[in-house]
């Protein structure tokens, strides 16, 4: 779908609804099944959850009524990352490795590639395990390349580069990946991980203590996700920005950045990462 990848997700959802409605005048069940699998996947990404995971459900649904094993284990994947947007990483974590052990064994290197960024998206940005995160992404990365999947190479790319900068190792190879990660995007037209790119550059310079540039690609960031309206994008980029004012010692503005991740992660429904920012403005 064109419209998610470049982050016109009203865009989506329009073409998608008359799909659906042509699906179902003329009873094509499969038809039925990937609008609401589409449909799902355009409502995670901005982070309006709540008809989200009705849509993948009816999918499952339909899927396991078709004998459709592809588009049910791809839909496990996706009802993973609701979960994850939702705090519950257990849940998350059960439903992506579900979906890889399927694609491990159907030798999908497509869906084995996007399973295996989840689940590390889950270890990193969820669990804050970065280390574990790292080889998630590494093997994601090796997958697509094989396969000659560009996309999924930047995907791969700048969700590590994001996890060793966190690690606070890697840098030039964090820094090189996060390089090739957004001339894909940007070839790509795809604006919400040229957001998420350059909120990468700013947790490398916040590591080198570069205040200057790291403030500068986190505004970037911000405006870019705001444009396309990724809420998660935006939580996490609060986030990261306030740790790096804080650590500047310029705590006022951390706190601005900290209660901005907080009415994101609210949105989201995510309790866990709530709880974490709390106790991030707790050291104020």
């Amino acid at each position: 779908m064109i419209h998610i990848d470049t982050a016109d997700y009203d865009k989506a959802l329009e073409e998608l609804q008359k799909a659906l409605k042509t699906s179902e005048e003329i009873n094509d069940a499969q038809g039925m099944a990937e609008a609401h699998f589409w449909m799902g996947k355009a409502g995670w990404k901005t982070g309006k959850l709540d008809n989200v995971a009705e849509h993948l459900q009816i999918c499952l649904n339909l899927a396991e009524k078709l004998g459709d094993e592809r588009l049910r284990a791809m839909t496990w994947n996706d009802i993973g990352t609701v979960h994850h947007l939702r705090g519950e990483y257990e849940k998350s974590l059960e439903l992506k490795m579900r979906s890889l052990r399927y694609f491990e064994r159907t030798g999908d290197r497509y869906e084995l590639g996007r399973a295996q960024n989840n689940i590390g998206e889950t270890y990193g940005a969820g669990l804050n395990d970065y280390r574990k995160a790292v080889e998630w992404f590494e093997k994601c990365i090796k997958t697509f390349r094989d396969a000659g999947i560009i996309r999924g190479v930047g995907y791969g790319l700048a969700n590590a580069a994001e996890n060793y900068a966190k690690l606070g190792e890697e840098m030039e190879k964090a820094k090189s990946y996060v390089d090739e990660a957004l001339e894909i995007f940007q070839k790509l037209s795809e604006k919400r991980m040229i957001g998420g790119c350059h909120a990468n550059y700013g947790l490398i310079y916040h590591k080198k203590k570069e205040w200057d540039k790291s403030t500068w690609e986190f505004e970037k960031a911000v405006k870019i996700e705001e444009e396309v309206e990724s809420l998660e994008g935006l939580a996490f980029i609060h986030l990261s920005y306030g740790r790096m004012l804080f650590d500047k010692g310029d705590k006022d503005r951390a706190r601005e950045q900290f209660e901005k991740s907080i009415e994101a992660f609210e949105k989201l429904g995510n309790k866990v990462k709530v709880e974490e920012v709390r106790k991030e403005m707790e050291k104020l």
